[in-house]
């Protein structure tokens, strides 16, 4: 991630939650539902053509800034006109699916911590949120909130081919 108001490529993280933009101008950091909506409105007249990625983040207690819980974070992205609703690795996407209806597309959402586990906890928790993902319209594969300095290169590279292996098995 980048840092808040700060645009890489595609992505302007805009604190809790973060949208994905390629608009111009920075957005500051919201902690309120109200500003997150604007956010995501501003995002949507600047740059009609691009979907909005929406996540937001958690602290220790498993809070957002706003109050709410990760299941319930997914319904927030969703009312706040987000396109694609990142859901955080502790909620299964199939039930954020089902909370946020079918209209939308899901981000998520592999627990970072698991590429230091042994291969098989990794491949079996891929195939399970790639399945998962497919109830979505649409299901964008990424790790939850980042990923670890120290995370062995070679299990970035099998986990990438593990998920494009799965994905192309379940669109035959």
């Amino acid at each position: 991630s980048v840092p808040d108001g700060h645009q890489n490529g595609s992505h302007c993280r805009i604190g809790t939650p973060s949208i994905a933009t390629s608009a111009g101008a920075p957005v500051r950091a919201t902690s309120r539902f109200a500003e997150a909506t604007a956010a995501i409105d501003a995002a949507k007249r600047v740059a009609p053509e691009l979907p909005i990625v929406a996540t937001m983040s958690f602290d220790t207690n498993l809070r957002t800034m706003m109050g709410v819980t990760p299941a319930a974070a997914a319904v927030a992205l969703a009312e706040a006109g987000a396109d694609v609703v990142g859901v955080d690795f502790r909620v299964a996407l199939d039930e954020a699916s089902a909370r946020i209806g079918p209209a939308y597309a899901v981000q998520g959402n592999l627990d970072p911590a698991l590429l230091f586990a042994p291969w098989p906890v990794v491949e079996e928790n891929v195939r399970r949120i790639v399945a998962q993902g497919r109830r979505a319209p649409g299901h964008i594969f990424n790790l939850g909130h980042g990923i670890s300095q120290f995370t062995p290169p070679e299990s970035v590279t099998a986990l990438v081919e593990t998920v494009h292996a799965h994905s192309r098995v379940l669109r035959k």
